[in-house]
């Protein structure tokens, strides 16, 4: 059995801690999800799971009942931090701005998908990504857990 001193336990947890918030990109609305989420839980169990932004916003929604505080500002920018970095995208829902700022990609590969998506219906899977026309399907592959079809 292994016995940990209570400063042992302390720096294992600031530790994980940091390697959490480190594993955040930094950009726009990371400090605020820092600062935000932080004072009731680790930043971990926010970004944990992917989801869309309609999800997003319900789950900060959610937060605000239960008492966190931040302005309206503050909570759009987390909002499209979350959605961003952690979120999740219907290919046949979202909008071009959507799927290219999710999967990070051109305007005019996430508009080759809308295109594809009015002329031909529905795609069911990484299959029907493969024909539309101008889209790289190899960073559409590395970002599959991005991608939902319902």
């Amino acid at each position: 059995m292994v016995l940990y001193t209570a400063g042992t336990l302390l720096l294992m947890g600031t530790a994980a801690l940091a390697n959490a918030q480190s594993a955040l990109p930094d950009a726009p609305g990371k400090k605020l999800l820092e600062a935000t989420c932080s004072a009731c839980h680790d930043v971990g169990t926010a970004t944990g799971t992917r989801h869309t932004r309609a999800t997003w916003d319900s789950i900060i929604d959610t937060m605000t009942a239960r008492g966190a505080q931040a302005s309206d500002k503050d909570f759009e920018a987390i909002a499209e931090y979350l959605a961003q970095y952690f979120g999740v995208v219907n290919v046949n829902k979202a909008s071009a701005k959507e799927m290219a700022g999710v999967l990070e990609i051109p305007a005019a590969m996430a508009e080759a998908i809308v295109r594809q998506r009015s002329e031909s219906g529905a795609f069911k899977d990484v299959e029907g990504l493969k024909k539309v026309p101008g889209l790289d399907i190899a960073v559409v592959q590395s970002r599959k857990d991005r991608i939902t079809y319902q």
